[in-house]
């Protein structure tokens, strides 16, 4: 069955898949590209429901996650970027990965139109601040519009770090616990190709690790370091940056101190 709903990643017409329930009440529809594979939702005009509570509850690997990410991104950050390098984190969430950067002594800043911050309190990203990259994670499956969004992204600095789950060549099947019809939040999914098309887009590369996909134009990013950060995070070289990094625990707690005075 064909369908003249266009591809919120490239425009191409898509081919309906099949339809399914969302938030246990909505029948939505599922597309999916032939030019770039990117499988979406419908219009999402339930969204605003889905967000009611901004973290979806039942993510219970949330706090686990940051710590993984955290753990291989400080790797990839230390080898290619200055100690005196600025990074965002974008819609950091209540700022648990921001916290976890900094005490690595990273200078990592937060920002979310839709959540609280709690734990990056005082380190909220500036208009016109510069970064060297921006984290996103969990982070593309839920754009609305997601050509838009992407390239808003890519003009603000020169390497974007993400984490999604990707589907293999074939579309997925309803069985997929990604699709996430019980919160309703997941409206876009990728694979390979979808990336590599969004990369070309762009004039960057993209390199994948799991569910962890770094998109760059910066040379000092190289292929052979994003191998190198793979190789030493698999040898949990991240509990050895301390000797080298000064963590931002006590001085950022002295800094909240003194500018709350």
């Amino acid at each position: 069955m064909s369908s003249t709903v266009k591809c919120r990643v490239c425009g191409e017409n898509t081919n309906f898949l099949w339809d399914n329930k969302l938030l246990g009440k909505y029948v939505v529809k599922y597309y999916q590209c032939p030019k770039c594979q990117y499988v979406m939702t419908e219009e999402p005009y339930w969204i605003e429901e889905a967000y009611s509570k901004s973290i979806n509850l039942s993510d219970t690997g949330y706090l686990v996650r940051n710590l993984l990410l955290s753990n291989f991104v400080s790797i990839l950050l230390f080898l290619t970027y200055s100690k005196a390098s600025s990074f965002l984190d974008f819609a950091g969430g209540y700022g648990v990965f921001v916290r976890l950067m900094r005490d690595k002594g990273f200078n990592f800043y937060w920002i979310d139109k839709y959540t609280t911050n709690l734990f990056a309190v005082n380190f909220e990203w500036k208009e016109g601040k510069h970064v060297e990259a921006i984290t996103a994670f969990e982070v593309f499956e839920h754009l609305v519009t997601p050509k838009e969004e992407i390239a808003e992204l890519f003009k603000s600095a020169k390497t974007l770090i993400i984490s999604t789950d990707l589907y293999q060549d074939k579309a997925p099947g309803k069985n997929w616990e990604y699709l996430g019809f019980d919160h309703g939040q997941h409206i876009g999914f990728y694979n390979k190709k979808t990336l590599a098309y969004v990369a070309s887009q762009h004039n960057m590369r993209v390199y994948s690790y799991g569910g962890i996909h770094v998109f760059t134009r910066d040379e000092r990013l190289s292929n052979f370091k994003f191998y190198l950060s793979k190789l030493l995070f698999k040898f949990k070289f991240h509990h050895l940056l301390k000797r080298f990094l000064e963590s931002k625990t006590l001085s950022d707690s002295h800094q909240i101190k003194k500018e709350s005075v």
